[in-house]
């Protein structure tokens, strides 16, 4: 049986973190590479790579002779947000440097991809694409026939609620149909076996449960409810109250069994808390500079309406350094917008902007700052400090820097609404304030 002393992990030292939402998975990524050894691994939607090249790194060390193979446009979408080309350029670079003998970048729609793939011939598939029900139901549709039986797939973000995701449905289908585990922390992580079930390496045979007591608990489970246990309708049968938690309860038959879980889920935990420490320090110290985060910037567009500002009220785009850009980003945002705060993700870079606008994409401004008198009007909050206002400089000290666009009165209609900014950051070791 596993323990958490035995993990492959622990001696993982990651060259690629803190650039997504993946950060506290990469550790078990690591692990489950190392011990299931597959042959071919596929990713489809990979953006910055810190997913795949966690996988990489693990193929590489373990020497599981596994072939990777990452799948994306790198365009960026919805809910990833847009991005130029330095997201491509960079996560090309890093894949040349470490892994061109085993691992193989297609630029393309997964569509487009399927047919390089014979059926059954992927061992482990990770899909993390665009996240709306619609979108994920078609990318499992029409790759599960390449997984082979007994493969495992993995799904991102199975415990995120908010605007038009919809992971969370497809994956409760899915749990019907297979052995699962689900790292639940949002955005949550969905780890599947393919029926039929079959011996698996003790990391997943701990996480998922011997398959009889987990096809017992079920039966038990669907009997009471009236559940008929068929799945992939888009109708009523997804409920909040999916049956996660009977399955959670089927591996906690045996203590001994629960502990372990326990156990190896609080490993990742502390593992991720401690690569979330060394990145706080490295802010502190300017050492993020130099890390793997430092070479984009991200822009994150929050309007506001009578709610004021949320995350579930904002949109990313993400741009590569010291060049100038044409950055467009259109709002998912209805009603009427009274107030727009721009927040730069950014490794203490300084930030140069020469125009902000707000408008139609016809361009038809409601509002635009270019001049000395219209850039002051900005206001700033959180981690920066205004250099100048003639051009429009800001210094970036932290990682929660805020630019507040006067107040819009009357309020701004908020359907076809495009923010505009044409910047740019200067990204090598840029510090105006000193230190």
């Amino acid at each position: 049986m596993m323990t958490a002393a035995e993990l492959p992990s622990r001696r993982f030292e990651p060259l690629r973190y803190g650039l997504g939402a993946w950060t506290e998975h990469i550790f078990f990524a690591y692990d489950l590479v190392a011990e299931l050894r597959p042959q071919v691994l596929v990713e489809l939607g990979t953006d910055r790579g810190e997913s795949y090249f966690a996988f990489c790194q693990s193929a590489l060390e373990n020497h599981t002779g596994t072939r990777c193979f990452a799948v994306d446009h790198w365009q960026g979408d919805t809910h990833a947000g847009s991005y130029d080309d330095a997201t491509f350029a960079d996560v090309c670079a890093h894949n040349s440097k470490h892994y061109a003998s085993f691992s193989i970048l297609l630029r393309c729609s997964f569509d487009a991809a399927l047919e390089q793939f014979a059926p059954a011939s992927i061992d482990l598939l990770h899909i993390d694409g665009c996240h709306t029900e619609e979108s994920a139901r078609h990318d499992v549709e029409s790759w599960l026939p390449k997984l082979r039986p007994g493969g495992i797939l993995l799904m991102h973000d199975v415990a995120v609620r908010v605007r038009d995701f919809g992971v969370w449905k497809v994956w409760a289908e899915l749990r019907e149909r297979g052995r699962s585990f689900a790292f639940e922390t949002s955005p949550g992580l969905g780890v599947w076996e393919k029926p039929p079930a079959q011996s698996q390496p003790a990391l997943l045979e701990a996480l998922m449960g011997r398959p009889e007591r987990i096809g017992a608990k079920r039966d038990e489970v669907e009997g009471s409810r009236g559940v008929s246990g068929k799945s992939g309708s888009r109708s009523g049968a997804i409920t909040p109250r999916d049956p996660s938690t009977a399955l959670r309860s089927a591996q906690d038959d045996g203590g001994g069994e629960r502990l372990v879980v326990q156990e190896l889920c609080s490993n990742y935990r502390e593992r991720n808390a401690a690569l979330q420490e060394k990145m706080t320090q490295q802010w502190l110290d300017g050492s993020i500079r130099t890390a793997p985060m430092a070479s984009e910037t991200v822009i994150q567009v929050f309007w506001q309406g009578a709610e004021g500002y949320a995350e579930e009220r904002s949109i990313d785009a993400r741009i590569g350094h010291e060049s100038w850009k044409e950055v467009k980003i259109p709002l998912p945002a209805s009603g009427p917008v009274s107030g727009l705060r721009i927040d730069f993700f950014s490794a203490l870079t300084i930030v140069e902007i020469a125009e902000i606008s707000v408008g139609t994409a016809h361009g038809i401004y409601s509002y635009r700052a270019t001049t000395k008198a219209e850039c002051e009007a900005i206001s700033l909050g959180g981690d920066c400090v205004r250099l100048s206002a003639q051009p429009f400089r800001v210094q970036i000290t932290g990682v929660d820097p805020q630019l507040y666009l006067p107040r819009f009165s009357p309020a701004l209609d908020g359907n076809g609404l495009v923010v505009s900014l044409r910047l740019r950051v200067e990204g090598r070791f840029a510090n105006a304030l000193g230190g």
